[in-house]
């Protein structure tokens, strides 16, 4: 009798063993035909400038039901949601807006899902606002921006404009290794408005990556 309930307990442990081995097949099957989203598959949808409220868009296969969305800040888990993709549009986005903060490393991604199975994660992508204050010279001739230290940005890159509505042109670079102050008189607008932007460059081990949110000033000459 003993010999006959291990007999039965060993073919058990078999079915047992073997059931688990096909789902696991059936699960790496499922993800192998969930494609890895590219880096262009995700990004900003919008941003808002006085609260730095952000809200993400994903692109989405049709072999998908599920988003997983994943961001950190500064190294650290922050998010980790998973969104239902809808039927009748190829992006979607997150509902809610994330208040991002100044001068912290976001790096976010996401990888598609169905059921339990799970595709690829995507490359990251970095957002980086930068602090800076901004000062027209009393003499109208630019103003100067000053930005501080940042170990995680490798440098600064500021475009200015006369006006909004103007060609906006790359001016100036400026390397965040120190605190610096540095003086702006290229596409200055003497008499009115003048329109620029900083985008900060994010240092992630070797390889720098351009932030996608650029913060966008305006800067009035003193009369």
């Amino acid at each position: 009798m003993g010999k006959q309930l291990k007999s039965m307990f060993a073919a058990m442990c078999f079915v047992f063993a073997l059931a688990m081995a096909i789902s696991v097949q059936i699960k790496a099957a499922d993800a192998s035909k969930l494609p890895t989203p590219k880096k262009d598959d995700l990004g900003i949808h919008e941003f808002d400038f006085k609260t730095n409220k952000t809200q993400f868009e994903f692109a989405f296969p049709k072999e998908a039901d599920t988003v997983r969305f994943q961001m950190l800040v500064d190294g650290k888990k922050s998010v980790d949601a998973i969104y239902q993709t809808p039927t009748d549009a190829e992006r979607m986005y997150t509902k809610d807006g994330y208040r991002l903060k100044l001068n912290k490393v976001y790096k976010y991604r996401i990888k598609y899902m169905k059921g339990n199975a799970a595709g690829a994660w995507s490359p990251y992508r970095y957002i980086l606002l930068p602090k800076y204050t901004a000062k027209s010279y009393s003499n109208k001739k630019g103003f100067t921006i000053k930005t501080p230290k940042n170990k995680n940005i490798k440098k600064y890159v500021i475009s200015v404009a006369k006006g909004q509505d103007q060609p906006i042109k790359k001016t100036a670079e400026i390397k965040a290794n120190k605190k610096r102050t540095t003086k702006i008189t290229k596409n200055y607008k003497k008499n009115g408005v003048t329109y620029f932007e900083v985008c900060s460059y994010v240092k992630d081990g070797k390889k720098t990556y351009k932030s996608d949110i650029v913060l966008a000033s305006v800067i009035k000459t003193p009369k």
